[in-house]
């Protein structure tokens, strides 16, 4: 799955979350974090594969592991259990990526020390060919995944005050930044308004 459906599945996830619990502390969701936690086995891994492709040959690897997501869900448990639904947003992403039909990498190092590489590939621009080859020829479901992701991400943004009535709260400058907001006008490229 690309970008825009792992946020929009992750935004669903957690609006469905909100709605079946009906916890009544209101849920301060900062769609930054939504965004890292949604996308970080990706960043993780496109990094690590792509400077070292000739050694793995593959771009799912450390962060696509069941040991990733538990170990970032632990930290976040014990150290700012406030932020403890952004480790199961992480989480999510290997089920949205369909992982467990990939056990060697799952569950990696225990079937084995090599990751699956479902396309073998040996350049960055082999990468980048086989991904664009496989939405619109292989894999068309891709491509319908990804517009369901845009669709969701749209509807939760004209539904942002309805969102609010069930506690979903989203905010996109979060608490912890150490901006004040005047000062964090002059570092954005939209001018003020």
């Amino acid at each position: 799955m690309l970008p825009a459906g792992h946020i929009g599945f992750s935004l669903v996830g957690v609006i469905t979350y909100k709605k079946i619990t009906k916890t009544k502390n209101p849920l301060k969701l900062n769609l930054y974090l939504l965004i890292i936690a949604a996308l970080l086995p990706d960043i993780v891994d496109k990094i690590i594969g792509l400077i070292f492709i000739t050694k793995f040959h593959t771009c799912r690897l450390y962060g696509h592991t069941i040991w990733f997501s538990f170990t970032i869900l632990f930290v976040l448990y014990k150290i700012y259990p406030k932020w403890k639904i952004y480790g199961w947003i992480e989480f999510g992403h290997l089920l949205l990526d369909n992982m467990f039909f990939f056990p060697q990498t799952l569950f990696y190092p225990l079937l084995g020390i090599k990751f699956y590489a479902l396309n073998r590939i040996n350049s960055s621009n082999e990468y980048i060919h086989k991904l664009i080859f496989n939405i619109f020829h292989k894999y068309p479901e891709i491509l319908f995944f990804e517009v369901m992701g845009m669709f969701f991400i749209y509807v939760c943004y004209k539904k942002k005050d309805e969102l609010k009535n069930i506690g979903i709260n989203f905010d996109l400058i979060a608490k912890f930044t150490s901006f004040p907001k005047k000062k964090l006008s002059r570092y954005l490229i939209f001018p003020n308004r």
